[in-house]
């Protein structure tokens, strides 16, 4: 991973997912050489503080609109999305994905936890940070689009 640009993210309901390294078309869709899952709580900082996070998903980008009943995180313009859209300064309409068309966002380092957190160091200041809150339930998973390699999925199966 050390080297390779995150280059997009997408959701999937509330799964953040995210693309590194050079994209390819695969199944009607766009992946890069490793893809990442993430369904338990994550973070994207900067040097100032939190950028934007998981719950994020759940707030009306606009800060003017009330949290109510009538928004809907997965259609409404949520504060997630237009932070990540920010940052990454791009988007494809065919596939739905948020595209990184600036320089930045390259890992430069990563370190894991002991309970299957871990963070991604990237240029331009910013952390991928990843965290679980379970013991049971798929937190995330690494692997790489399209080939016959197991996924690394964290808890693992066998806990």
């Amino acid at each position: 991973m050390i080297g390779l640009k995150l280059s997009r993210m997408a959701r999937a309901a509330d799964m953040r997912t995210v693309q590194f390294g050079a994209v390819r078309d695969y199944q009607g869709g766009c992946v890069g050489e490793y893809a990442l899952h993430i369904l338990c709580p994550w973070r994207f900082e900067n040097e100032t503080g939190i950028v934007t996070g998981s719950s994020d998903l759940y707030r009306p980008s606009d800060q003017n609109k009330e949290l109510n009943d009538d928004f809907d995180w997965e259609h409404d313009d949520n504060l997630q999305d237009q932070q990540l859209r920010q940052i990454l300064n791009g988007y494809d309409e065919r596939t739905r994905q948020i595209v990184n068309s600036t320089s930045l966002l390259v890992v430069s380092a990563g370190e894991a936890d002991l309970n299957g957190g871990f963070w991604l160091k990237l240029s331009g200041g910013y952390r991928l940070v990843v965290f679980p809150t379970g013991t049971r339930d798929e937190a995330w998973r690494i692997f790489r689009p399209g080939s016959e390699e197991e996924h690394f999925v964290v808890p693992s199966e066998e806990d």
